[in-house]
C-alpha cells in the first residue's frame, strides 16, 4: 500500500505545477514540450502533433459558418417550456445500462457463496442505482455498511472491493480508499472484466493522487515509476471510450466519465492522452472532437492564466488567441456531428465569452445547449460565469438569469433552483454583501421558488434527497433572516438538512438570527 501511495505521489510531482482555468481540460498543445526521455532506439522521437491532427483536415472555425447558417440563433434567453423537452430524467434510466456490467461481471465470475454473495449483490445493485442520481451522506453511509458487510462475510471479489473502495472514496476517506482500490486494480484485468469499472478504479486512484498533490504532500521517485499511475489511468480510459463507440448514449457516458480526469491533467500529460486518442481508429468523431476541443481550451487558459486581464502577459495573450479558436472549431464540429448532445454547445459558452467565436454569443450557445437538455447544469454554470461584471455582465443580468430559470416553473427539474446559485454569485460579486437577499425583487423570487418547490414536493415528491435538503435549508435560513421565525428553526434545519448553520446564516444575512 505504501509503495502504491508513493507511486501516485511521484506521478503528480513529476508534472508541472498549476492547473488551468476551471473551464479547461488541462491540455498542452503540440507546441509545449513534454518531459520525455531523450530520444533513443527504445524511445523514438515523437510524431509531430500536426501530423497526427491531419485526420481533421485543414478546416478552421470560420469554415463552419456556412453550416451554422441553417440554425436560427436566439440572442435573448430562451428556455424551452415544452414539457416534452428532454431532461436528465430522459437519459438517466438508459445510462444505467452502462453500469449494469458491474453486476454482470460479479455474477459471472465471482466465487462468493451463501451470505457473502447475497450481501454483495444487494450492495452492487444499490451502488449501480445510486451511481447516476448522486448520493447523500446517508446513502453513502448505507452503501459503505452494505459493502463492509459483504467483505466481513468473506467476499473477496474484486468487483465488490472496487465498488466498496469507490464508496469509501466518495465519503472522503482517501487513505482507506487508496488501499482498497489498489488491491482491486491489480485484479480487475481486461478482457476478463468489462472496461467500465476498471476505468472508474484507475481514475479514482489518479484523482486521489491529484488531491494529495494540491495538499502539498510530495515524494520523489524516478520518472518511470512516476508515470505508471498516469499510464494506467490513460489506458483504462482509452479502452472504455473505444468500446461500443457508435452508441450515442455511450458516447455521452464516456465523456461524463473521462472529463473529471481529463480536465485536471497537467499540460504535458494531457498531450500524452490526446496523442493516444488521435492514434486510435475506434473513437467516435464526436468524442474525439470533444477531447480535442478540451485539449486546446485548456491549453489556451493555461497560457492566459485565470487572473484579471491586466495580469496576462503579451505571450499569454498571443497563445490564448491562437488556441481558443482551435478549441472552438472542435467543439462546433462535435456539435455538428451530433446536435443532440448538449456538451459541445455548453463548452462554446465559455469560448464565446472569451472572444473565441465571432459568430454566436454565449447566450446563443446556452439556448442551443438547453434545447437538447433543459436541465444540463454545465450550461447554466458557464453562462452564469459569463454574466459576471468582469466579462461584461452585471449584477442585474445575474439576477435576471435566476428569474428566467425560475419562470420555467419546471420544478420536476433543478432549473428553478438555479436562482439560488445566481443570488450567491451576485453576492460574491458584491463582496459578500448579504443585503441583496433583502432586495424586494429577490424576496419575491424566493417566495415563488420555495412555494413552488413545496407544492411540487407535496404533489409528486422528490427522488433527489440532496436537492430537497438544499432548498429546505435555504428556505429556513431566509425565513430567519427576514425575521419571520426564530433562529432555533435554522439550527434545527442545519442538523436535519446537514448544512453549516453559521455559513448559511451569514450567507443570507444573519442580522436577525437570535
Amino acid at each position: 500500500m505504501i509503495r502504491c501511495q508513493f507511486l501516485m505521489l511521484a506521478f503528480v510531482t513529476a508534472v508541472a505545477v498549476g492547473c488551468g482555468d476551471s473551464e479547461s481540460e488541462q491540455d498542452a498543445g503540440g507546441q509545449t514540450e513534454s518531459r520525455e526521455k531523450p530520444s533513443s532506439p527504445a524511445n523514438p522521437p515523437k510524431v509531430p502533433l500536426a501530423e497526427l491532427e491531419s485526420r481533421f483536415g485543414n478546416e478552421t472555425l470560420d469554415d463552419l459558418d456556412e453550416q451554422r447558417a441553417k440554425f436560427e440563433p436566439r440572442e435573448v434567453l430562451d428556455l424551452p417550456t415544452d414539457p416534452k423537452n428532454p431532461t436528465w430524467e430522459s437519459f438517466e434510466e438508459q445510462f444505467r445500462k452502462y453500469e449494469r456490467p458491474i453486476i454482470d461481471d460479479y455474477e459471472k465470475r465471482s466465487g462468493d457463496r451463501g451470505e457473502a454473495r447475497t450481501s454483495a449483490i444487494a450492495f452492487l445493485k444499490l451502488f449501480v442505482e445510486l451511481e447516476r442520481i448522486g448520493k447523500s451522506r446517508e446513502q453513502f453511509s448505507q452503501l459503505r455498511q452494505l459493502g463492509q458487510r459483504a467483505i466481513d462475510q468473506e467476499s473477496d471479489d474484486p468487483v465488490v472491493l472496487a465498488c466498496h473502495g469507490l464508496t469509501v472514496w466518495g465519503i472522503g476517506d482517501d487513505q482507506e480508499a487508496n488501499h482498497i482500490l489498489t488491491d482491486a486494480a491489480k485484479r480487475l484485468t481486461r478482457p476478463q472484466y468489462s472496461p467500465e469499472l476498471p476505468m472508474k478504479v484507475h481514475n479514482a486512484l489518479y484523482r486521489i493522487a491529484l488531491k494529495k498533490y494540491k495538499q502539498r504532500i510530495t515524494a520523489v521517485l524516478n520518472y518511470d515509476d512516476g508515470n505508471k499511475l498516469r499510464d494506467a489511468s490513460f489506458t483504462a480510459m482509452l479502452d472504455a471510450i473505444e468500446h461500443e463507440s457508435e452508441d450515442p448514449l455511450r458516447q455521452r457516458w464516456a465523456w461524463f466519465e473521462i472529463q473529471f480526469v481529463f480536465e485536471k491533467l497537467q499540460p504535458d500529460d494531457d498531450e500524452v492522452f490526446y496523442r493516444a486518442c488521435l492514434k486510435s481508429e475506434k473513437i467516435h468523431p464526436w468524442l474525439l472532437h470533444m477531447i480535442a476541443g478540451g485539449y486546446y481550451q485548456s491549453l489556451a487558459w493555461h497560457h492566459r492564466g485565470d487572473g484579471y486581464s491586466n495580469t496576462v502577459t503579451e505571450e499569454g495573450w498571443n497563445k490564448f488567441h491562437e488556441y481558443l479558436p482551435k478549441a472552438g472549431y472542435h467543439f462546433v464540429k462535435a456539435w455538428l456531428t451530433n446536435p443532440e448532445h448538449p456538451h459541445a454547445p455548453a463548452r462554446m459558452i465559455t469560448i464565446s465569452m472569451a472572444g473565441g467565436d465571432h459568430l454566436w454569443s454565449s447566450v446563443v450557445w446556452f439556448n442551443v445547449a438547453v434545447r437538447t437538455q433543459l436541465d444540463f447544469y454545465s450550461a447554466y454554470d458557464k453562462l452564469l460565469y459569463s454574466l459576471r461584471p468582469r466579462w461584461g455582465g452585471s449584477i442585474d443580468a445575474i439576477i435576471n438569469f435566476g428569474g428566467v430559470c425560475l419562470a420555467t416553473g419546471r420544478f420536476d427539474t433543478t432549473v428553478p433552483d438555479f436562482l439560488i446559485d445566481c443570488l450567491l454569485m451576485a453576492q460574491d460579486e458584491l463582496r459578500g454583501d448579504h443585503t441583496i437577499w433583502h432586495d424586494p425583487r429577490v424576496t419575491k423570487l424566493l417566495k415563488i421558488l420555495f412555494s413552488g418547490f413545496n407544492a411540487h414536493e407535496q404533489a409528486q415528491g422528490t427522488k433527489d434527497e440532496r436537492r430537497r435538503k438544499f432548498i429546505k435549508s435555504y428556505e429556513a435560513a431566509v425565513l430567519v433572516a427576514y425575521g419571520q421565525t426564530r433562529g432555533c428553526v435554522l439550527r434545527r434545519a442545519s442538523i436535519v438538512f446537514e448544512t453549516n448553520e453559521p455559513v448559511l446564516a451569514g450567507r443570507v444575512g444573519g442580522t436577525h438570527i437570535r
